[in-house]
């Protein structure tokens, strides 16, 4: 696989590598930081124009392609994406994270890709 001098390439983060605190941490404050100003509804269509309209590549770490899973693979049932306030980026009652760890961590590492097309400077080198 071979790629211009000028091609941009983004690795997905490993499936362990989301589960590292400050990876986590990172990820799950620059959501935060985003969802103030883009509804929740709209982040898988933000999300897959991103990815669709992105004229580099998407890789994983072994240089191999990442497939980009369909939403309705990762989001399933959750057309209004509920999930993201209510479980990713939910509080207890001290104001802390309730949930740390996910099932379904594709949900995540699309997050992830969708900031280092979008945002590569202002959010994704933050928790990279």
């Amino acid at each position: 696989m071979s790629c211009t001098k000028n091609e941009r390439i983004i690795y997905a983060l490993s499936l362990e590598e989301l589960q590292t605190p400050e990876i986590a941490d990172g990820l799950w404050h620059a959501v935060r930081e985003i969802r103030q100003l883009i509804p929740r509804r709209q982040f898988p269509t933000r999300i897959y124009g991103a990815i669709s309209e992105f004229p580099g590549k998407l890789l994983e770490l072994d240089g191999s392609p990442y497939t980009i899973p369909d939403d309705e693979e990762i989001f399933g049932n959750d057309a209004d994406f509920r999930w993201l306030d209510n479980c990713y980026l939910a509080l207890d009652a001290k104001g802390e994270r309730l949930y740390r760890k996910f099932q379904n961590l594709e949900r995540v590492r699309i997050l992830d890709v969708y900031f280092q097309i979008a945002f590569p400077m202002s959010i994704a080198r933050h928790y990279r």
